[in-house]
């Protein structure tokens, strides 16, 4: 497998890798949020995470992502138009 040299493209401050990738493959980056203040990563969240309601908050959230999958997989202009947006992108971005 090769990789693609990704010191042509701006860095980007993140805690994450999809930044990187998003340069590479068309990505989506949903989050949701659960019932609380608490900041992520402090037993606060952890506790809230752990709840009924937040269970069913990411249930929720898996779902639409699941059909989101799904209704590219099944559409392959959808695809098709995904990919090439992608790369008008980024070869704008260049």
């Amino acid at each position: 497998m090769r990789f693609p040299d990704l010191s042509k493209y701006p860095l980007l401050g993140a805690s994450t890798d999809a930044g990187s990738v998003s340069y590479v493959v068309p990505l989506i980056h949903p989050t949701f949020r659960l019932d609380t203040r608490a900041v992520n990563h402090t037993p606060e969240f952890t506790k809230v995470a752990g709840s009924p309601d937040s269970l069913d908050r990411t249930l929720t959230a898996a779902k639409a992502l699941a059909l989101t999958a799904l209704e590219v997989i099944r559409d392959p202009e959808l695809l098709k138009s995904i990919k090439e947006e992608f790369e008008a992108t980024r070869i704008s971005q260049q």
